[in-house]
């Protein structure tokens, strides 16, 4: 099984990440890079008013 980690500054400018473990697809630098900008723009992971995961780096 393959893990994937995925880097973002959060809204407040600390380092977070998001870590996929067991997946069994092949995937391409552009679709990790495309995954990781829709995550940033959905901003669906807001704790106390700070978006955790705001750009991807």
């Amino acid at each position: 099984m393959k893990t994937l980690s995925f880097s973002f500054k959060s809204s407040l400018g600390k380092t977070t990440s998001i870590r996929l473990n067991k997946y069994e697809a092949d995937v391409t630098a552009d679709q990790a890079k495309q995954f990781a900008q829709i995550v940033a723009d959905a901003k669906a992971f807001v704790k106390d008013g700070v978006n955790l995961y705001a750009t991807p780096t």
